[in-house]
C-alpha cells in the first residue's frame, strides 16, 4: 500500500473552543478541511482566527502546524 500525502498552506477560518476539545475549520484556495483538536493545543500555540497554518493529511490523518 502507498502513502499519500498532501501539505497545504492555509487560513484558520472558524475556532470554536470547548472545555477540553476545539472544532477548527482550515480554508484553502478551493477546500476546507475542520478537525477537532485539543484545547491545551490552541493555548499553547496561540491560535487564533486569521491564522496561517499547514496542515498535513496522510492517508486517513490529518496533522497541523505553525511556522
Amino acid at each position: 500500500m502507498k502513502k499519500k500525502q498532501a501539505l497545504f498552506r492555509g487560513t484558520i477560518t472558524e475556532l470554536d473552543v470547548g472545555e477540553f476539545f476545539t472544532d477548527i475549520a482550515i480554508e484553502f484556495r478551493n477546500l476546507e478541511i475542520r478537525m477537532v483538536i485539543p484545547k491545551s493545543t490552541v493555548d499553547e500555540w496561540g491560535l487564533k482566527l486569521g491564522d496561517k497554518v499547514y496542515v498535513l493529511v496522510e492517508n486517513k490523518n490529518a496533522y497541523i502546524f505553525k511556522r
